[in-house]
């Protein structure tokens, strides 16, 4: 078993392999150019990137909800729980995306005493659950866009057939839908209690917490539609960060390729995806078309500029959360 301090060696050399690799492959003759920021499509980006935290927010709190049932003193602050959000969205900058979305809320949660670990751990390892079933209903027309098997309109109709299935699936079965959709889900879980620390944890409380669980027929509804919307604007914060870059694609096909970049992104292994979300974009931008130099633009570029937005973000919701508490103290003394 390697050491703490091995594994961070291990995964930084990896991301000295990735980057290599990249440069070497690529062609980094625009990229030394210092290309031209489009600090409009920057401004957009940004709020797209508002608008996908804030939809990810809902989507998590209707979740929170569902998990809570018979908790009837548990404090659902939107804007608290926006805040850890935010800050799981800025360490992953850094640490591994999943790890930080999992382990960074949960463990705000538990200090907070808003959920018990095993109902903490179950709310964000759920949500995560909606963006894979949002991931498999568009494994297929990214496929089929990717190989340039099916047209535009092909692409589009199949998904629209498969986002369809997935409601009328809830619509049919009523309040169980949830419940169906999670029986693979379930079964994976309980690999965690195998784990030695997690297990240990929550061990024995892991079933009751999803006994105690319910979730309407109505709020599944709304965390399937929250979930197609957050991929929406994750998506249109993809095209936005390549207009900014001068790097042009179709929209389309952004909605289209994100998958292709989410599959080799799963990999999970370094710090923030670094090397290996770079390797993904760069394929994905090749098997669209772009130049080798517009591409190695973009991915650079894109690493820079999020990183930069994701902190800012999270920084500036930190200071706001702050200055309330602030005046809520106040306001409390007089």
């Amino acid at each position: 078993m390697l050491s703490r301090r091995a594994k961070i060696i291990v995964q930084w050399v990896l991301v000295a392999i990735f980057l290599f690799v990249l440069i070497y492959i690529g062609d980094v003759s625009e990229l030394t150019r210092l290309p031209k920021i489009r600090w409009s499509f920057v401004l957009l980006a940004y709020v797209s990137t508002i608008g996908f935290t804030l939809i990810h927010n809902l989507r998590w709190m209707v979740i929170v909800k569902g998990v809570s049932k018979g908790s009837a003193e548990l404090r659902r602050d939107f804007f608290q729980f926006y805040r850890w959000l935010l800050n799981s969205y800025a360490i992953g900058t850094v640490i591994p995306n999943d790890i930080s979305l999992a382990g960074v809320r949960t463990y705000y949660m538990n200090q907070s005493h808003n959920l018990l670990l095993p109902a903490a751990l179950f709310s964000v390892l759920l949500d995560r659950f909606f963006d894979f079933i949002v991931f498999f209903v568009l494994a297929l027309p990214s496929f089929l866009m990717i190989t340039k098997v099916g047209g535009e309109i092909e692409v589009l109709s199949i998904l629209g057939l498969l986002m369809a299935a997935v409601f009328l699936f809830i619509y049919w079965k009523k309040g169980e839908g949830l419940d169906s959709l999670m029986q693979v889900y379930r079964s994976g879980t309980d690999l965690l209690l195998k784990l030695p620390i997690i297990g240990k944890r929550i061990e024995g409380k892991w079933k009751e917490t999803l006994g105690k669980s319910s979730f309407s027929e109505g709020s599944v509804y709304q965390m399937m539609g929250w979930s197609f919307l957050k991929y929406l604007l994750l998506s249109l914060r993809f095209y936005l960060t390549g207009r900014a870059l001068g790097v042009k694609f179709p929209f389309l096909q952004g909605v289209f390729f994100i998958p292709f970049i989410q599959m080799v992104g799963m990999l999970n292994i370094t710090p923030g995806g670094l090397g290996v979300v770079e390797m993904g974009s760069y394929g994905a931008l090749t098997l669209m078309g772009v130049s080798e130099s517009k591409a190695m633009v973009f991915v650079v570029g894109q690493r820079i500029l999020l990183s930069c937005i994701t902190i800012s973000l999270a920084l500036v919701n930190q200071f706001i959360f702050f200055m309330r508490s602030r005046r809520l103290k106040e306001s409390g003394m007089g």
